[in-house]
């Protein structure tokens, strides 16, 4: 029976189609591990009435809700008690606490409290991390049904559970559930590692890339500066003519970082237009260069023993440890190969080393601040590096294929683990 050319998908369009077909159900069975993972630590702590340790994103717009705009001027509070004592907090971007407020306003006129609805803010993050993984890992493919028969299959199951170890990172769960909810310091994080896979491909498009960095000017604009710097001399510096597209580039860097500054400076100019006075960490103190050394004795130590202790209730540093011991691997066949996955790996932490630099007390006292970047950067590398057909060698022999699952399994486990302990 003749059928028409409408109705029948030829062997060239049903291979373009396997590869998205192929990560749909990676990402499915990453979520479906990482759902086991929440109900077995987060959610159960919400149920047994756990709620983040702060009053932040409550008192600030519960003020919001009863106060005219006149009164506040989309400043952040960090307490009731802050409010009554006429103290502001400066250090967020109103165009951030616009955004949250967007979000969690609809969820209050449900009848959820804000103490309560706050924990939902991890869902536009997450959606954001899918979002990013469905831009970068449209490479895995499948040819057959029957697992392992084929290292293309492998790659498939090591894959979705290297993806799993990106979305059940503890690092970006815990925090919403447990200290702060209101935190932007994942977007730095995930941008960098757009642009460290885009360029590892070579397709990093200056466009894309100023978007992201003007999304943190408005949004994270205390990242603004190391962003624009480490994006001008990554990528901008590397050709010696100067042409006028590269000016032009180089102008609009510029730009953004004045951005970036002045949405940092706007609540401290406006809470002089208010009844409240300004509060917050100085430079000086989170640097370090008022010379305590109550909270921090050097970078090396705020990194790998905070002060504040409780603030790291997860490992974190076995997934760069697990990308090093990678990129080794990689450099036994290739050191080409293992430069350029040396060279994003570095890039997907290039905002927490420069945070490690400029403010170490913070790191020091603020661990699940920072803790993200350790993590996801190369748990992102890790399942970036299964999909590229360049290291099929990784998976050619029998020992290397069952080492390889087992440190993903471990890696993956440790997650659910620690997941687990957040209950309590």
């Amino acid at each position: 029976m003749a059928t028409s050319d409408s109705t029948v998908m030829s062997a060239a369009e049903r291979d373009t189609y396997r590869p998205t077909a192929a990560l749909l159900a990676v990402v499915a069975a990453a979520l479906t591990i990482a759902a086991v993972g929440l109900y077995i630590g987060p959610v159960r702590f919400l149920r047994n009435g756990g709620a983040p340790w702060v009053d932040f994103l409550p008192a600030t717009f519960g003020f919001w809700d009863t106060h005219p705009l006149s009164s506040h001027l989309l400043l952040a509070f960090q307490s009731t008690e802050q409010i009554a004592q006429g103290h502001a907090y400066t250090s967020y971007s109103p165009f951030w606490l616009l955004l949250l407020y967007a979000f969690l306003k609809p969820l209050h006129w449900l009848g959820i409290p804000y103490d309560r609805g706050q924990v939902a803010l991890c869902l536009p993050q997450l959606a954001v991390i899918l979002l990013l993984l469905g831009t970068h890992l449209r490479h895995f493919r499948s040819r057959g049904l029957i697992p392992f028969a084929t290292p293309e299959h492998f790659r498939l199951v090591v894959g979705a559970l290297a993806v799993a170890g990106v979305v059940s990172a503890p690092t970006f769960w815990i925090p919403f559930f447990r200290f702060n909810p209101e935190q932007y310091f994942f977007l730095p994080a995930l941008a960098f590692c757009h642009f460290a896979a885009a360029d590892y491909r070579g397709t990093l498009d200056a466009r894309t890339g100023f978007a992201a960095l003007l999304a943190i000017a408005l949004l994270a604009p205390l990242f603004t500066p190391f962003a624009t710097l480490s994006w001008l001399v990554l990528w901008e510096l590397r050709s010696p003519p100067r042409s006028q597209l590269g000016r032009s580039r180089i102008r609009w860097l510029g730009v953004i970082t004045v951005i970036g500054i002045l949405v940092f400076l706007l609540p401290r100019a406006i809470v002089h237009l208010t009844e409240f006075s300004g509060s917050g960490s100085g430079f000086r103190f989170r640097s370090g260069l008022d010379g305590s050394q109550q909270y921090f004795s050097s970078m090396i130590q705020a990194v790998l023993t905070p002060s504040y202790a409780p603030g790291r209730p997860w490992h974190v540093f076995q997934w760069p440890v697990a990308a090093l011991v990678a990129i080794g691997a990689g450099a036994a066949v290739s050191r080409e190969q293992a430069a350029r996955m040396l060279r994003q790996l570095f890039i997907c932490c290039t905002p927490v080393l420069w945070t490690v630099i400029v403010f170490p007390q913070w790191v020091s006292i603020h661990p699940y601040f920072f803790d993200f970047h350790f993590a996801f950067g190369a748990a992102f590398c890790l399942a970036f590096w299964m999909q590229q057909p360049e290291l099929n060698g990784w998976v050619a022999a029998p020992a290397i294929r069952l080492a390889v699952l087992m440190t993903c399994a471990a890696l993956l486990v440790t997650n659910l683990i620690d997941l687990a302990r957040s209950a309590y």
